[in-house]
């Protein structure tokens, strides 16, 4: 297995390489840790292998660790981070691929993990940034505490009814009616299961949700009779959840977040004249 890592922190390859061991439950000696440069020297032949390379900016190392099959200790990318970041102090980042390249993950000697994001220098020489992270870590001081909308945008989350109507092979104005109530569904999953993975939601995406619901309605008059009917049923049990986990407030919270005027909302439909039981927006330290 290959894991590809980011230091905050200078390290020992001394350290590392005892560090490594432990992790992967094999001897210091059949661990080999190494410049990236220093091709001579290398073991290839041991069971887990690191080569690291210096950077410059808020990043100090670059870490490449190869594992061989026949380790039985095979950590996820996040254990062997948590546990490095605690064996050698310091801010250990691993890549948060499901979201994007520039969106890495960290762990903290304290056992925290939490986004962050990395500004790629545009040439050769130029410092490596951490430019904004999840929480605030001591050890990047320069990086902005913000918040990661691409996280939100990306989690899947389970859509049991729009799953039950409409089948995956459906095509045509059916497929693009499966995918807005897939996502019309996913709000009231959020709702009711406290806004994962962040715990948060900005108002810029309920509006677009809310403006999907709308696009929805429009499709559905292009229909066919059957069709018509099929998606009316489903979005009628969709709208339901919405409203069960929505109160009226006439748009209000979407008004005072700035994304819409109260004069846009006179036309509007009256799911956009509720807004979630606990505003997810609202509050807090991103409120």
């Amino acid at each position: 297995m290959i894991y590809y890592l980011l230091f905050c922190g200078k390290v020992d390859p001394i350290l590392l390489r005892r560090a490594l061991s432990k992790v992967f439950g094999v001897a210091e000696a059949s661990v080999d840790v190494a410049s990236e440069d220093d091709i001579d020297s290398r073991n290839w032949d041991a069971a887990v292998s690191a080569g690291y390379s210096e950077t410059m900016g808020d990043i100090d190392w670059s870490l490449s660790v190869y594992s061989a099959e026949s380790v039985e200790n095979q950590p996820t990318e996040k254990d062997l981070s948590l546990e490095l970041a605690r064996m050698l102090g310091g801010v250990v980042m691993f890549p948060g691929a499901e979201v994007a390249p520039s969106i890495w993950k960290l762990a903290t000697s304290r056992g925290e993990i939490a986004y962050a994001r990395v500004e790629e220098p545009e040439y050769e020489g130029q410092e490596l940034r951490v430019v904004g992270v999840e929480i605030a870590v001591p050890e990047l001081p320069r990086a902005r505490v913000s918040r990661f909308p691409e996280v939100i945008k990306v989690l899947q989350l389970p859509t049991l009814i729009a799953d039950s109507f409409i089948s995956e092979d459906a095509e045509g104005a059916m497929r693009e009616i499966r995918g807005l109530a897939m996502n019309w569904e996913r709000l009231s999953v959020r709702m009711s299961s406290g806004w994962p993975p962040l715990s948060w939601y900005p108002a810029s995406i309920y509006v677009e949700d809310l403006h999907c619901r709308d696009k929805a309605d429009r499709i559905q008059r292009e229909l066919s009779r059957d069709e018509a009917k099929l998606a009316s049923e489903l979005f009628g049990v969709l709208d339901s959840r919405y409203s069960d986990n929505t109160v009226e407030d006439g748009g209000h919270a979407l008004v005072e977040a700035r994304e819409v005027a109260s004069d846009f909302l006179l036309a509007c439909s009256w799911y956009w004249l509720r807004r979630p039981i606990d505003v997810p927006w609202v509050g807090g330290r991103f409120g």
